[in-house]
């Protein structure tokens, strides 16, 4: 068996998104720049495992 898990929340007003990633490629974020340009950011972080018991 083999799960995987995704997790975020994302708060409009100070327009910081946390998640928690486990078993998924790290998650990308596209953006615009001020100057028009389109950014790509690769979010990598420290990760931790999810323990799931039975």
């Amino acid at each position: 068996m083999y799960a995987t898990m995704f997790y975020a929340v994302y708060d409009e007003v100070s327009r910081v998104l946390t998640y928690s990633n486990a078993g998924h490629e790290p998650p990308v974020l596209f953006r615009t720049t001020a100057e028009g340009n389109v950014e790509y950011l690769r979010l990598d972080a420290r990760t931790y495992l999810v323990n799931a018991r039975r």
